[in-house]
């Protein structure tokens, strides 16, 4: 019930509705594009021993334009999102579940750091 054409408190409208979708989306989005770069930035800074190489916009570029590296980054990311799927399902086995998703989570982590590393190494 509206009182002189405005909405109630707490009511979302069309506009305010389009900006959440809108904000959510350029996060997820900026999000996205930083868990891209961000390995790649990491390994020149390894191998140059400078921070400032996380930056330089030519490593940058030959690393992430690389197709090896969206394939690594990719399957990388597929393993960790199947070891979640199995931790979730492990966990609601009760502690003895808990124990193995946890050394199955840690596996995932080392195997998707194997797949990211080599792929920026190749």
């Amino acid at each position: 019930m509206t009182v002189g054409g405005s909405a109630p408190a707490g009511s979302a409208t069309a506009g305010t509705s389009l900006l959440v979708l809108g904000a959510s989306t350029v996060v997820f989005l900026g999000s996205l594009a930083f868990a891209y770069l961000l390995p790649a930035a990491l390994v020149a800074v390894a191998r140059s021993g400078r921070v400032r190489s996380a930056v330089e916009l030519d490593h940058l570029r030959r690393s992430v334009a690389d197709a090896r590296y969206f394939v690594g980054w990719v399957a990388a990311l597929s393993v960790v999102a199947v070891a979640a799927l199995l931790f979730r399902a492990l966990a609601s086995l009760g502690r003895a579940g808990e124990v193995v998703g946890l050394a199955l989570g840690f596996y995932a982590m080392v195997v998707a750091a194997r797949l990211l590393g080599r792929s920026v190494a190749g």
